[in-house]
């Protein structure tokens, strides 16, 4: 496994104060996959957990500016392939449930995407796909989500 992410982490500690980091997926087979990083789970539980640890809950004013703390962004495939239910699960565990997510479902096939090579993640997600997601959220837990997106999500019908 990689160190340098956490490395990095450590020197910024002090410095930043909001982190806002994307955790894409849990299983290392479509992180290989997908990302072409098997080890991306590994890492990204390590970082999200350091900058956590680092920045603790997101603090916003009351003008609802952020001011501190981390938000993690979760960008959401077609056919559950990040794993979404299971991610949500994990970060009400881990980091904990004051964690402040993002769910993004704006998800848009594009480039190699239409090729057959990637034929299931070939369209956009679906109102259904996005709900779930968020009740997966909540039943871990989590009760600082951001759903403000799924006003402009690209999203299809049931």
């Amino acid at each position: 496994m990689q160190t340098r992410p956490l490395e990095s982490l450590r020197l910024m500690e002090g410095i930043v104060h909001i982190y806002m980091p994307d955790f894409k997926s849990r299983d290392p087979t479509m992180a290989r996959r997908y990302s072409h990083a098997p080890d991306y789970p590994d890492v990204a539980h390590q970082v999200t957990k350091e900058t956590h640890r680092q920045v603790g809950p997101l603090i916003v004013d009351e003008g609802g500016v952020a001011r501190r703390g981390l938000l993690l962004r979760h960008l959401m495939m077609p056919n559950d392939i990040c794993g979404t239910c299971e991610s949500m699960h994990w970060v009400g565990r881990e980091p904990g449930t004051d964690t402040y997510v993002n769910i993004i479902p704006q998800y848009h096939p594009a480039g190699k995407v239409s090729d057959a090579q990637y034929p299931e993640i070939n369209r956009c997600l679906t109102h259904r796909e996005f709900r779930q997601a968020i009740q997966a959220a909540r039943e871990a837990g989590l009760f600082r989500l951001d759903e403000r997106s799924a006003w402009q999500a690209n999203v299809v019908g049931d």
